[in-house]
């Protein structure tokens, strides 16, 4: 079996050559189309498995969305419920007769200014309703009276704020004379004829 004619040796040479040559045809023709195609759907998967990813942390945001909204949406409604309503004169008087029980401050008169349209920020969706108040008190207890009064009613702001020496005989007693503004509640807004 060693001894091949040189005719059969030849022949065998060239079947082994045609055979590498089909091998590595198929190999680059079949397989590494084959391999290429497969990377090619492993990237689709990985973007498509990306995408997904990405849409599920949308949806979790919507509901984390949807929560923030509805506690801001509490919030609102805590605040409204603060705001003047029914009868706004007779609310404001009492809310502030009420609040200043604790101070020493003196109130001794209120008047109205009645309500008009927001003019502390434009295109503010309520309207506003003006209480003067006239009184007497020391400096330090007008400042805790205003402090506290602003930091308790959110809604609610002190304006032209007036401060004259009391002709009493208290020398270091001061007379008063603030403006104090509120929103009004949406649903207690007076119409307009």
């Amino acid at each position: 079996m060693n001894k091949l004619t040189k005719e059969k040796r030849n022949q065998l040479v060239l079947t082994v050559v045609i055979i590498l040559l089909i091998a590595m045809g198929l190999y680059s023709g079949l397989i590494r189309y084959q391999q290429a195609t497969l990377r090619n759907l492993d990237l689709e998967h990985q973007k498509a498995n990306k995408k997904l990813t990405q849409m599920d942390e949308i949806s979790k945001s919507g509901s984390k969305v949807d929560a923030e909204l509805a506690g801001i949406t509490k919030e609102l409604a805590d605040r409204e419920n603060e705001m003047a309503s029914g009868d706004l004169y007779a609310s404001m008087i009492n809310s502030i007769r009420d609040f200043n029980k604790p101070y020493q401050v003196e109130i001794k008169q209120f008047a109205s200014k009645g309500s008009s349209e927001m003019n502390l920020f434009t295109k503010y969706p309520y309207q506003q309703f003006t209480v003067s108040v006239t009184g007497t008190a020391y400096y330090h207890d007008i400042g805790k009276f205003i402090a506290d009064f602003e930091n308790h009613f959110r809604s609610s702001r002190i304006l032209n704020l007036d401060l004259l020496p009391d002709n009493s005989k208290e020398k270091e007693k001061l007379t008063f004379k603030m403006d104090i503004v509120s929103l009004i509640k949406p649903t207690e807004l007076p119409v307009k004829k």
